[in-house]
């Protein structure tokens, strides 16, 4: 196995998937990259195609979106020339089914090479979680082709994307709480006197 494909995760206040450096606040798309990272001796691959199953096994929370869906990289050079299309082979918001190929020269695929861009949202009502962004393995869901139809060897690496609610919120929450516990303390004393 020669390289490593990486689900490109994001963590931060509000969670920093990547929206410009901007945090993103329920409601707000931003976006994940998958790119390659070289961990063996360098070797031209001679990529001519890929498909790609990524799956946000959760039901709350974090969603693929909006549309489209799938998207060049832009933080991650693209492994096939610009311009490239991606193909949707049965993407949905917990799921992610894509294709890529080409007719011109295999390619090499270099360290971070990207391979794809995709957006994510959370949703109104997503509290703190820790959401993993999980390669499909089966049926060749996720593979990589060279030249002659064989399949490049390569290591998923799963992402986990992290959201924190912004301050703001966190605050607000306590502040209510606080109100509350203090007229249920006043209600106590009322009643004991």
């Amino acid at each position: 196995m020669r390289d490593s494909v990486v689900a490109g995760g994001g963590s931060a206040r509000g969670a920093d998937a990547q929206r410009g450096g901007d945090s993103l606040r329920p409601g707000e798309s931003g976006f994940i990259e998958i790119f390659f990272t070289e961990t063996a001796p360098a070797q031209n691959e001679r990529l001519v195609a890929y498909a790609v199953g990524l799956d946000v096994p959760s039901n709350l929370g974090l969603l693929f979106g909006p549309a489209p869906l799938l998207r060049e990289p832009v933080a991650h050079p693209f492994v096939f020339a610009p311009g490239t299309p991606i193909d949707d082979t049965g993407s949905g918001p917990k799921r992610i089914r894509s294709s890529a190929a080409i007719l011109t020269e295999p390619v090499d695929i270099r360290d971070g090479a990207g391979v794809l861009r995709v957006p994510i949202t959370f949703e109104s009502d997503a509290g703190y979680g820790r959401w993993p962004i999980v390669f499909n393995l089966t049926g060749g869901l996720t593979e990589f082709s060279d030249d002659v139809g064989n399949v490049i060897p390569f290591v998923p690496v799963n992402g986990m994307i992290t959201y924190v609610p912004e301050p703001s919120a966190t605050l607000l929450v306590a502040a209510c709480g606080m109100a509350a516990l203090a007229r249920r303390r006043r209600q106590c004393t009322r009643t004991a006197a």
